[in-house]
């Protein structure tokens, strides 16, 4: 509480004092495992400066000027970066000849980030792009190579990926196809070794997000498809629930299904949003393999019992799109998908003009 009532120019001051650090400290006693636990000191906080608001202001205003604000100092040190944001992204991608700082620092780092790139210019989410921030973010992901980072470290990197999807040049550095390859392997792989559910279920949402923004043109979406994209994104959906619940144990399963479903409502609309993109006119090879994987059971699964209102109209424009595939179409009137999808008529009139991205 006492740092996020400081003086302003705290932010700036942390950030010089953090930038400085980068390379060690000529002479510290304890040595580089000394530095180590200096840095996690300012790094966590700058971290709390980030809950406020006006101090999030300030990681904004420090783009350009950088941390010292000392541009007529012959002997500072390259403006640029010292910069909040570049000293946190330093922290996190650990440069060579850098100080090796601990997997606690990186934590609190990637918390500072997403917090300050809730700042509303979006100048922050712009510094993380120039700056090179997406790659080292990604580096620290999937889990099982996080370095160090624990659970909820890693669904943290995914966050700050997402937040910086905002941002225009980043659609060229998400479309790379090595970047692509690594967003696709985070989904569909399970848990990513990620022990507790909702956080494996917040990174996944995370990912989504970056894809949906990814994924804007049609070389883009073919691609995905060739990373196995549709098996990928179904692995995201809920089971398909199609027969009666006859016992107290179905019953209770059902209902901790439908819990995590709702919990995950911005996940399962954005992942049926970028299906729709892969089943092309419902008439291709993703649409076929959509089918066989048992795809149309899942969707009219979330039809029937999603509550809602984005996730029941993206999944009802996939369906619709799927119904002019002659297999689909089979599937989903023997499942009353039909019945469904015109009860949902008004909500598919230019159902193709655009998806809600959530």
């Amino acid at each position: 509480m006492a740092l996020r009532q400081a003086p302003i120019d705290v932010v700036a001051a942390l950030a010089a004092a953090l930038g400085a650090s980068r390379l060690g400290v000529e002479g510290a006693a304890g040595g580089e495992g000394a530095v180590a636990l200096m840095r996690e000191e300012l790094v966590g906080a700058l971290a709390q400066l980030t809950l406020a608001e006006d101090m999030r202001a300030r990681f904004a205003e420090l783009a350009l000027v950088g941390a010292a604000d000392d541009e007529d100092d012959e002997d500072a040190e390259d403006d640029g970066a010292a910069t909040p944001v570049v000293a946190l992204l330093d922290v996190v991608r650990c440069g060579a000849g850098c100080v090796q700082d601990r997997a606690r620092s990186k934590e609190l780092a990637l918390a500072a980030l997403m917090n300050a790139s809730c700042e509303p210019s979006g100048s922050v989410r712009q510094q993380i792009v120039s700056a090179g921030g997406i790659i080292p973010l990604l580096a620290v992901l999937p889990a099982a190579g996080r370095g160090g980072l624990s659970e909820v470290g890693a669904a943290r990197a995914a966050g700050v990926l997402a937040r910086t999807v905002t941002v225009a040049d980043a659609a060229s550095v998400f479309a790379q196809q090595s970047v692509m390859t690594r967003l696709a392997k985070l989904i569909g792989g399970g848990t990513n070794g990620i022990a507790d559910q909702a956080t494996a279920d917040q990174l996944h949402s995370h990912v989504v997000r970056v894809l949906a923004a990814a994924l804007g043109s049609a070389e883009a979406v073919a691609a995905f498809r060739k990373l196995d994209g549709v098996r990928r994104l179904l692995s995201l959906l809920p089971s398909a629930r199609m027969k009666e619940v006859r016992t107290s144990a179905q019953a209770a399963a059902v209902t901790a299904a439908k819990a995590r479903q709702e919990a995950n409502a911005h996940l399962i609309g954005n992942a049926a949003t970028l299906l729709t993109k892969c089943v092309d006119d419902g008439s291709g090879e993703s649409a076929k393999k959509l089918v066989q994987l048992g795809g149309v059971e899942q969707l009219i699964t979330l039809l029937r019992d999603a509550k809602n209102p984005a996730v029941k109209k993206n999944v009802a424009i996939c369906l619709a799109k799927l119904a002019r595939s002659p297999e689909a179409k089979e599937r989903i009137t023997a499942n009353r998908g039909m019945e469904m999808l015109r009860a949902h008529s008004k909500e598919l009139t230019g159902q193709f003009a655009g998806h809600q991205n959530q």
